[in-house]
């Protein structure tokens, strides 16, 4: 359960069944929260930063644990608690004589830690702006902040703020992961993130709608020695139109070095031999969309000219994988006659990889209203075209035609560079040609890319990876997850 994710009214439900068979919840969850902060700051002042409801109800019930335990501890209520737990907790940290405040300049002295109780995961609105103001002098005043469930301010499913947020350094968040925490704004917001299940009966735990964790299928890649290189595949890369040759071969050469057996690249431009990897065939998009293949990445420099066009429709109708890219996506957003090949009757394996403005074209909206609810999006794609997709950014959301997705992890602000999407294209190409699911092959190549995105900038910074730098320390970490699977 700590990687699951629920969907709201579905963990509203589980909350509503637990309360009926006497679990209290946020005892639990002042516990979790007392045993955090003793065990990273065991002789801190804590400011306990208490909202109306019932976040501000968890901080109270753990400021009173504290108070029990001698710790130092101040209750900042800017408002008076609205839920009857809340009311109650605060009533008790009364009879303890905590000290209260209202404003937080009334603090005599900085505290070592704020526990942010301020505002959970129901909140949908944007914040007045007495509250945004409040947020803002946490996030000013330099000290440590652990978040209650979800940074104050910060939508937990759709990782977009409402105003302002919190900006935590650690989060804990309880019963099941939340995908706004690792999405969109919530990266930055959260800080390191921990997920308390709690102590709830398995029967009455939905049916999770989602998860964090990456997948683990990886040992499926594991080579046995009677083999040979058409045991893993041949990928056809089309694209590489006049002046975007290179985003064909990034992809190609991906593709060779996350272990495909044989990789041809078809062009509408120019082709010659890659010196760098000059194990890659080259010939045009339509005499490579005429050999025998298993999956075809198009779309890394492929244009949205009329032969760019016709050699989509026909790698469309071919019965083999796909991974559909850049113009590709492109081509499909202008031309309603392409969605036609998206059907539940074609029943081969389709990636899609848009990045948001590519969604929001697909889609017909605005990228704004995609970065609104990336979950969201994603599964409206998936389910659309019939199709895994992999919406790119932070937080790449990984969905299925059923609905079911993964919140990828992994990542570093070193691959917003050009061209590291053709190499995402080739990553997933080769994991399909090894026979991995269209789903599990885009969650480990969105994972293995992040990975070394995080490789980079621990190493070098956060600056300089380039897309062709890359390649190198993906099929590092593809190794690696190989091993560890077995």
């Amino acid at each position: 359960m700590f990687s699951d994710i629920f969907t709201l009214p579905r963990l509203r439900q589980l909350e509503h069944l637990a309360v009926n068979k006497n679990i209290n919840l946020m005892a639990q969850a002042a516990q979790v929260i007392f045993n955090w902060i003793t065990h990273y700051y065991p002789k801190a002042h804590v400011l306990m930063a208490v909202g109306t409801g019932n976040n501000g109800g968890d901080a109270l019930c753990c400021a009173k644990l504290l108070a029990q335990h001698n710790i130092k501890v101040t209750l900042w209520v800017p408002e008076t608690p609205k839920t009857d737990e809340s009311i109650q907790a605060f009533n008790e940290c009364k009879q303890l004589n905590l000290p209260v405040i209202e404003q937080f300049n009334q603090l005599p002295e900085l505290p070592d830690l704020i526990v942010d109780g301020f505002f959970g995961i129901g909140l949908n609105r944007n914040l007045d702006q007495n509250w945004q103001d409040r947020i803002n002098q946490i996030n000013r005043c330099g000290i440590d902040v652990l978040a209650i469930d979800t940074p104050s301010g910060l939508d937990a499913y759709r990782g977009i703020i409402y105003g302002a947020a919190v900006k935590a350094h650690t989060t804990l968040t309880f019963i099941c992961a939340k995908p706004g925490l690792h999405t969109n704004e919530g990266v930055d917001q959260s800080g390191k993130v921990f997920v308390a299940a709690l102590n709830i009966p398995n029967a009455i735990i939905p049916e999770s709608s989602g998860t964090i964790a990456p997948s683990q299928e990886a040992s499926q890649l594991k080579r046995v020695a009677n083999c040979h290189k058409g045991t893993f595949g041949s990928i056809g890369v089309i694209g590489g139109a006049k002046s975007m040759l290179g985003a064909a071969i990034l992809c190609a050469r991906t593709s060779l070095y996350c272990g495909a057996g044989k990789v041809y690249v078809g062009t509408l431009g120019d082709y010659q031999v890659d010196p760098i990897a000059p194990e890659l065939m080259f010939s045009t998009a339509e005499h490579i969309l005429e050999q025998d293949i298993q999956v075809m990445a198009i779309g890394p420099g492929l244009s949205v000219q009329d032969r760019a066009k016709a050699c989509l429709e026909k790698a469309l109708g071919l019965p083999i994988k796909k991974v559909l890219d850049a113009d590709a996506l492109n081509l499909i957003s202008q031309n309603h006659d392409l969605e036609d090949y998206f059907t539940e009757q074609n029943n081969t394996e389709i990636i899609l990889t848009p990045h948001p403005t590519e969604a929001a074209r697909l889609l017909k909206t605005s990228t704004s209203l995609i970065q609104a609810n990336r979950v969201k999006a994603a599964q409206q794609l998936a389910h659309k075209f019939n199709a895994t997709v992999i919406l790119k950014g932070c937080g790449s959301i990984i969905a299925r035609p059923d609905g079911f997705y993964r919140v990828n992890t992994s990542g570093s602000a070193t691959l917003a560079s050009g061209g590291q999407g053709d190499v995402l294209t080739g990553i997933c190409a080769a994991l399909l040609g090894q026979g991995l699911d269209a789903f599990e092959a885009a969650s480990i190549s969105a994972y293995v890319h992040g990975l070394a995105g995080e490789h980079y900038a621990r190493k070098k910074g956060q600056i300089g990876l380039s897309a062709s730098k890359t390649i190198e320390i993906i099929k590092h970490y593809l190794n690696k997850l190989i091993e560890q699977e077995n």
